[in-house]
């Protein structure tokens, strides 16, 4: 059964994400909280030599470590495959600059034997006969367009291996794609990525992009490609630095609170900044209306 709890928050003033404390995306909502929910699933995960596909969200051999660089809205998960010895470190977090969401991902192989690993992601877009989404694969992942609004998930610093547009969820487990379409009036589409042979102690690298637009200024598909390329040159590791920056001084500017020398201070002040950054994510940036109370 779908899960309506968020573990964790990460977001901008348009783009709300609600995660699971094992990592898992469970909504994203887009231009703003209280508007519509994009995901009705989004999963990763990993096929290594010849498994089936581990999910990084749910496996009896996963172990879990969650929590947020401090003084910042930027998630880290960190999975331990016990079976595999590999250890896959996933950080999330929305950019402050453009709607993206990053997850940067550190895959380290803790056995001694090489790993052949491929990394998949699955995702299917709430649909409906109103505003039916259809899937289109490109270059370096997959996209996601109906008359109002795109979704597009892409790869860094690994290139895409295989696809599957229709009929996803009755071969996803197998972790092989095969298909001869490249486009379909599918709301689900899955991708894989072939990372290669990883040997033992060696470390991997890469990320997905997640971007979401509206179609307000979009009146052709050259527009909507344009603005996944914009994606494509985006530099990882510098929109982390920003992000994080953004919310430490978010954090800073909002502190006070007079606490020294009370022996829980730390405690308290953990508790303080977290309140701190959690309200932005649970308000209407357009109306400035707190939806925390929102059963959504």
């Amino acid at each position: 059964m779908k899960t309506y709890t968020n573990d964790a928050l990460i977001g901008n003033k348009e783009l709300k994400v609600g995660l699971t404390k094992k990592g898992e995306i469970v909504r994203i909502c887009y231009p703003n909280i209280d508007f519509r929910q994009f995901i009705e699933y989004m999963h990763v995960g990993v096929k290594i030599n010849d498994s089936n596909l581990i999910y990084l969200h749910d496996d009896i051999n996963n172990l879990y470590e969650q929590r947020y660089i401090e003084d910042t809205n930027i998630l880290k998960t960190e999975i331990k495959n016990t079976y595999f010895n590999l250890k896959m470190i996933q950080t999330d977090f929305v950019s402050t600059s453009v709607n993206t969401i990053i997850r940067k991902y550190t895959f380290i192989n803790e056995h001694d034997i090489p790993l052949d690993i491929k990394f998949l992601v699955h995702s299917k877009m709430v649909s409906d006969d109103n505003n039916f989404f259809s899937s289109k694969i490109i270059d370096d992942g997959m996209l996601y367009y109906s008359h109002e609004y795109n979704l597009a998930c892409i790869s860094k610093g690994v290139k895409l291996d295989s696809y599957k547009i229709h009929g996803t969820e009755e071969t996803i487990r197998s972790g092989i794609l095969q298909d001869k379409d490249y486009i379909g009036m599918s709301p689900s589409a899955a991708v894989s990525y072939n990372l290669g042979i990883l040997k033992p102690n060696e470390i991997r690298e890469f990320s997905i992009c997640i971007y979401v637009s509206d179609n307000k200024e979009t009146k052709k598909a050259e527009d909507i490609e344009n603005q996944i390329d914009k994606i494509r040159k985006l530099d990882v590791e510098r929109e982390l630095q920003n992000t994080k920056k953004y919310w430490k001084k978010y954090a800073k500017s909002h502190m006070a609170l007079d606490i020294e020398g009370n022996p829980y201070r730390e405690v308290i002040r953990n508790i303080y900044v977290r309140t701190i950054l959690l309200y932005p994510l649970l308000t209407n940036s357009s109306t400035r209306r707190d939806v925390s109370s929102n059963g959504n």
